[in-house]
């Protein structure tokens, strides 16, 4: 699958979403079987394979991170035994990160924390960051939006109840 084949497959997904639009409910897993019934054989296998890269990424940082937060896992209990004799205020740390971006085009790697170099670190303190300030932010709309509807309830008339025309 070439990046055409993979805007081709997003062009898909975002017609079989539009076709949906007014549906109070979108079934993720819905619309990849109808993306996937559009497909090749050959499409499929690569997905597939990008699939399972996902997999294997997901594992990586369940097994060496502490991104279990948003599936309500616990961190893991193996990380931060890397080094004993580092301060306990360390012990939180991930025994690896994802490793800087490569200029080869291959897969980010997971690196050791002991092995990570100025760019990594520099790299994964700027993503967690990001995330970090992303999600507040993203809490914060998701408060006001919830305050400005009740509030807007406040005003409209219970469901149910005919509104009676003004005398």
């Amino acid at each position: 699958m070439t990046q055409d084949t993979f805007t081709d497959l997003r062009a898909i997904v975002e017609q079989i979403i539009e076709a949906h639009e007014d549906a109070e409910r979108i079934d993720p897993a819905a619309i990849a079987a109808e993306a996937a019934a559009r497909l090749s054989g050959n499409e499929l296998r690569h997905l597939a394979n990008l699939h399972i890269r996902q997999i294997a990424r997901a594992a990586c940082r369940q097994k060496f991170g502490r991104d279990g937060a948003d599936d309500g896992e616990a961190a893991n209990p193996d990380q931060g035994h890397l080094f004993p004799e580092e301060p306990e205020c360390f012990r939180v740390l991930q025994k690896r990160y994802p490793g800087a971006a490569r200029s080869d085009g291959k897969e980010r790697m997971y690196v050791r924390r002991d092995a990570m170099a100025a760019e990594d670190v520099a790299y994964n303190c700027r993503r967690l960051r990001s995330e970090v300030n992303t999600k507040l932010e993203h809490a914060k709309m998701l408060e006001s939006w919830w305050e400005w509807r009740q509030e807007t309830k406040k005003s409209e008339p219970p469901q149910g109840e005919p509104v009676k025309p003004a005398a």
